[in-house]
């Protein structure tokens, strides 16, 4: 598969950028996905979501915890990547990959 590429304008004339790859991109997502996990990981600990775990046959979370905790891990990624992407036009997993 070949390198994409793609030309911007600048005041000196024209810039070549190297477009990222499928990839680079699964990765940068992968890192995405597990920086939202390290921050829900614990708030559904400290709610609850794992109470019922060691229980035979095990007891699953409350359905309203498991939505709360969904809607919350999902919040904290628009925000954190809405200003990420706003400022610096990249998410946090895209630009440490």
């Amino acid at each position: 598969m070949e390198n994409q590429q793609t030309e911007t304008q600048s005041e000196n004339g024209q810039e070549t950028l190297e477009l990222a790859t499928k990839w680079s991109r699964l990765g940068a997502s992968i890192i995405d996905g597990l920086i939202i996990m390290i921050a829900t990981l614990p708030l559904f600990y400290f709610m609850g979501g794992f109470d019922g775990i060691d229980q035979v046959p095990p007891v699953t979370a409350p359905l309203s915890v498991q939505f709360l905790t969904a809607f919350l891990g999902i919040s904290f990624y628009c925000v954190v990547n809405w200003k990420l992407l706003e400022t610096k036009g990249q998410s946090i997993g895209k630009k440490n990959y």
